[in-house]
């Protein structure tokens, strides 16, 4: 996916993350999520953006789910702040192998700022869920693409690597590396990620499985 791309070779960015996610089940067949996610750029010592996220999602059977989300964002620029609004489509699939969980989502969302020109943009991930051994950590990896409908086309990918700490019937924190690439002004420019992510399931059981990405 992340492949046939020349990487500039700029000192690199370190950013934190948090997820803040509550998630839980309507009834039999509806799930909600609402999230929040800070992004700082700590090597700068700035806060880059920070979002809302609602979202319904409709579980069409064992593995897929359908939904509609939307999400509001204030980015953080030195010229003056930028609010950002996505409405958002989004289809979930989830999948089981033996012990190895996997788990793709994709995304068709309506980008509109405050500055600047709106455009679409769709959204592609794919995680894999290895198992615990030993009481260890559980450990996942996964990669995101971002790809604009318009001529800029792909313009942010990343890779990740990460830790379910914790995973209970009501609560999970993951910690998480990501290798960033993001194209400005039809340059790559790389990023090194840490980010928390802490997840409060209401309802959680039959309810929707947790998605580690943004």
């Amino acid at each position: 996916m992340i492949a046939g791309v020349t990487f500039g070779q700029e000192s690199r960015d370190f950013h934190l993350w948090n997820i803040l996610t509550v998630q839980g089940r309507i009834n039999e067949s509806y799930d909600f999520r609402i999230s929040s996610k800070t992004q700082y750029i700590a090597s700068e010592q700035v806060r880059d953006n920070t979002y809302l996220d609602l979202g319904v999602f409709r579980k069409m059977n064992s593995w897929l789910r359908l939904g509609a989300a939307f999400r509001a964002l204030q980015l953080v620029r030195a010229t003056g702040n930028i609010a950002e609004y996505r409405p958002q489509l989004v289809s979930t699939i989830h999948l089981k192998s033996k012990n190895i969980k996997y788990q793709t989502t994709n995304r068709l969302e309506h980008r509109s700022f405050s500055e600047g020109d709106p455009h679409f943009r769709y959204y592609h991930n794919i995680f894999v869920h290895f198992p615990s051994f030993a009481k260890l950590p559980a450990i996942y990896a996964g990669e995101e693409l971002f790809t604009k409908l318009n001529a800029e086309s792909a313009h942010l990918a990343r890779i990740y690597g990460g830790l379910h700490l914790l995973e209970s019937d009501h609560f999970g924190i993951d910690i998480y590396y990501v290798w960033q690439q993001s194209k400005v002004n039809k340059e790559w420019y790389g990023s090194d990620v840490l980010g928390l992510n802490l997840t409060y399931k209401l309802k959680a059981k039959n309810g929707m499985p947790h998605s580690p990405g943004s």
